[in-house]
C-alpha cells in the first residue's frame, strides 16, 4: 500500500493509482492519479491564456513537421490498403 501525499488516501502501489516515476524508490509518483487530475484541471483553469498561447506558438513552429508526419501516415495507410487488396486477389 502507498499513501498519496496530497489526499492521504492509501492505494495499492500500481499503475492504476499512481503514475510511474523513476525518481522514487518504489517506481511510482508520490501523488495519486486522481489528485494529479484535480491539480492539472485547476492549473489549466488558472493559466488558460498562457497555455493556449504556448499551444498556438508550438503549432506555428512545427507546421512543416506536423504536415510531414500526417503525410507519412496517409501514405503508409494507403500502401497498407493496396498491399491488402493485392494479397486478397
Amino acid at each position: 500500500m502507498k499513501t498519496c501525499a496530497t489526499c492521504q488516501t492509501s492505494y495499492p502501489a500500481t499503475k492504476k493509482y499512481f503514475q510511474p516515476s523513476k525518481r522514487n524508490k518504489d517506481g511510482f509518483a508520490y501523488v495519486c492519479k486522481s489528485c494529479v487530475k484535480i491539480y492539472m484541471k485547476q492549473y489549466y483553469h488558472d493559466n488558460k491564456e498562457r497555455m493556449k498561447a504556448y499551444a498556438r506558438q508550438y503549432d506555428l513552429d512545427n507546421q512543416g513537421r506536423r504536415r510531414q508526419y500526417y503525410q507519412n501516415c496517409k501514405n503508409k495507410k494507403f500502401s497498407q490498403l493496396i498491399n491488402r487488396r493485392l494479397a486478397s486477389s
